[in-house]
Protein backbone atom coordinates (compact mmCIF):
# COMPACT_ATOMS: atom_id res chain seq x y z
CA UNK A 1 0.00 0.00 0.00
CA UNK A 2 1.44 3.29 -0.72
CA UNK A 3 1.21 6.56 1.50
CA UNK A 4 0.97 9.62 0.21
CA UNK A 5 2.59 11.93 3.14
CA UNK A 6 1.61 15.98 2.14
CA UNK A 7 4.01 18.54 3.20
CA UNK A 8 2.23 21.09 5.45
CA UNK A 9 2.38 24.67 3.93
CA UNK A 10 3.43 27.00 6.49
CA UNK A 11 1.59 30.65 5.07
CA UNK A 12 3.36 33.57 6.66
CA UNK A 13 2.15 36.96 7.90
CA UNK A 14 4.86 39.29 7.04
CA UNK A 15 4.75 42.56 8.94
CA UNK A 16 7.31 45.05 7.83
CA UNK A 17 7.81 48.27 9.87
CA UNK A 18 9.23 51.29 11.16
CA UNK A 19 8.59 54.30 13.18
CA UNK A 20 5.90 56.11 10.81
CA UNK A 21 4.79 53.00 8.85
CA UNK A 22 4.86 55.35 5.53
CA UNK A 23 8.19 55.40 4.71
CA UNK A 24 10.91 52.01 4.43
CA UNK A 25 8.05 49.83 5.41
CA UNK A 26 5.75 50.41 2.72
CA UNK A 27 8.86 50.62 0.29
CA UNK A 28 9.46 47.35 1.41
CA UNK A 29 5.94 45.79 0.98
CA UNK A 30 5.39 47.16 -2.53
CA UNK A 31 8.78 45.41 -3.67
CA UNK A 32 7.56 42.33 -1.89
CA UNK A 33 4.18 42.26 -4.21
CA UNK A 34 6.32 43.29 -6.89
CA UNK A 35 4.95 46.87 -7.57
CA UNK A 36 8.71 47.75 -7.08
CA UNK A 37 11.84 46.40 -8.89
CA UNK A 38 14.17 45.52 -6.21
CA UNK A 39 16.93 45.85 -8.64
CA UNK A 40 16.58 49.98 -9.93
CA UNK A 41 15.31 52.95 -8.02
CA UNK A 42 11.80 54.01 -8.86
CA UNK A 43 11.37 57.71 -9.70
CA UNK A 44 10.34 59.71 -7.34
CA UNK A 45 6.00 60.21 -9.04
CA UNK A 46 6.41 55.95 -8.55
CA UNK A 47 6.88 56.25 -4.62
CA UNK A 48 5.11 59.49 -4.23
CA UNK A 49 1.40 57.23 -6.29
CA UNK A 50 2.48 54.30 -3.81
CA UNK A 51 -0.70 53.26 -1.41
CA UNK A 52 -0.02 54.61 1.81
CA UNK A 53 3.41 56.30 1.15
CA UNK A 54 3.49 59.45 3.44
CA UNK A 55 -0.29 59.50 3.82
CA UNK A 56 -0.91 57.72 7.39
CA UNK A 57 -1.54 59.66 10.85
CA UNK A 58 -0.31 59.46 14.07
CA UNK A 59 -3.79 57.60 15.31
CA UNK A 60 -2.98 54.65 12.70
CA UNK A 61 0.47 54.03 14.59
CA UNK A 62 0.23 50.32 15.71
CA UNK A 63 -1.89 49.54 13.39
CA UNK A 64 -1.25 46.85 10.95
CA UNK A 65 -2.01 47.28 7.65
CA UNK A 66 -2.99 44.48 4.92
CA UNK A 67 -1.02 45.11 1.73
CA UNK A 68 -2.25 42.02 -0.08
CA UNK A 69 -0.59 38.46 -0.62
CA UNK A 70 2.70 37.25 -2.53
CA UNK A 71 2.78 34.90 -5.11
CA UNK A 72 3.15 32.17 -2.22
CA UNK A 73 0.27 33.04 -0.52
CA UNK A 74 1.68 34.96 2.08
CA UNK A 75 -0.09 37.65 3.32
CA UNK A 76 2.32 41.52 3.92
CA UNK A 77 1.79 43.95 6.23
CA UNK A 78 3.21 47.17 6.94
CA UNK A 79 2.90 49.27 10.71
CA UNK A 80 4.12 52.11 12.39
CA UNK A 81 5.49 51.36 15.53
CA UNK A 82 7.69 54.48 16.25
CA UNK A 83 10.66 54.02 18.48
CA UNK A 84 9.76 50.02 19.65
CA UNK A 85 10.80 47.61 17.34
CA UNK A 86 11.36 44.81 20.08
CA UNK A 87 8.71 45.67 21.68
CA UNK A 88 6.25 45.36 18.80
CA UNK A 89 7.79 41.75 17.18
CA UNK A 90 7.65 40.47 20.81
CA UNK A 91 4.19 41.64 21.21
CA UNK A 92 2.88 39.92 17.75
CA UNK A 93 4.25 37.03 18.56
CA UNK A 94 2.41 36.51 21.91
CA UNK A 95 -1.00 37.73 20.00
CA UNK A 96 0.01 34.59 17.18
CA UNK A 97 0.53 32.58 20.40
CA UNK A 98 -3.00 33.15 22.42
CA UNK A 99 -4.51 32.77 18.54
CA UNK A 100 -3.02 29.51 18.43
CA UNK A 101 -0.58 30.38 15.85
CA UNK A 102 2.96 29.25 15.46
CA UNK A 103 5.36 31.75 16.51
CA UNK A 104 7.63 30.77 12.89
CA UNK A 105 4.09 31.94 11.28
CA UNK A 106 4.60 35.69 12.11
CA UNK A 107 7.73 37.42 10.48
CA UNK A 108 8.48 41.50 11.77
CA UNK A 109 11.29 42.84 9.71
CA UNK A 110 12.51 46.02 10.97
CA UNK A 111 12.96 48.39 7.67
CA UNK A 112 14.45 51.30 9.45
CA UNK A 113 16.87 53.72 8.51
CA UNK A 114 18.56 55.10 11.03
CA UNK A 115 21.77 57.14 11.47
CA UNK A 116 21.16 59.38 8.09
CA UNK A 117 21.10 62.99 7.84
CA UNK A 118 17.72 62.45 5.71
CA UNK A 119 16.08 60.45 7.89
CA UNK A 120 16.66 62.95 11.14
CA UNK A 121 15.67 66.43 9.59
CA UNK A 122 12.71 64.54 8.00
CA UNK A 123 11.40 64.09 11.57
CA UNK A 124 12.14 67.21 12.99
CA UNK A 125 10.60 69.09 9.89
CA UNK A 126 7.56 66.91 10.40
CA UNK A 127 7.47 67.87 13.60
CA UNK A 128 7.21 71.65 13.28
CA UNK A 129 4.76 70.88 10.70
CA UNK A 130 6.56 71.24 7.43
CA UNK A 131 4.51 68.48 5.51
CA UNK A 132 6.51 69.30 2.09
CA UNK A 133 10.01 69.62 3.38
CA UNK A 134 9.62 66.60 5.27
CA UNK A 135 7.92 64.73 2.34
CA UNK A 136 10.80 65.55 0.00
CA UNK A 137 13.56 64.33 2.18
CA UNK A 138 11.91 61.22 3.12
CA UNK A 139 12.08 60.42 -0.69
CA UNK A 140 15.68 61.01 -0.80
CA UNK A 141 16.34 58.95 1.97
CA UNK A 142 14.05 56.04 0.61
CA UNK A 143 15.90 56.37 -2.69
CA UNK A 144 19.04 56.88 -0.84
CA UNK A 145 18.67 53.49 0.83
CA UNK A 146 16.83 51.75 -1.98
CA UNK A 147 19.43 48.84 -1.86
CA UNK A 148 19.31 48.70 1.73
CA UNK A 149 15.81 47.92 1.70
CA UNK A 150 15.56 45.52 -1.33
CA UNK A 151 18.38 44.04 0.91
CA UNK A 152 16.10 43.00 3.68
CA UNK A 153 13.28 42.26 1.71
CA UNK A 154 15.02 39.82 -0.48
CA UNK A 155 15.98 37.75 3.38
CA UNK A 156 12.79 37.04 3.61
Amino acid sequence: MLSILKKKVILLHIIYHDEGGTHSCIIAASMHLNLLPRDQKPSKSQLLNLHNFHSLKKRQLGLILFHGKDIYDNSIYTMGRKHAPVLIANTLKSVAAMLGLDESEILCVNTSLKGNLYNLLGRICFQLGLTNIGNHLGVLDVLRSYEIIAAKVQKK
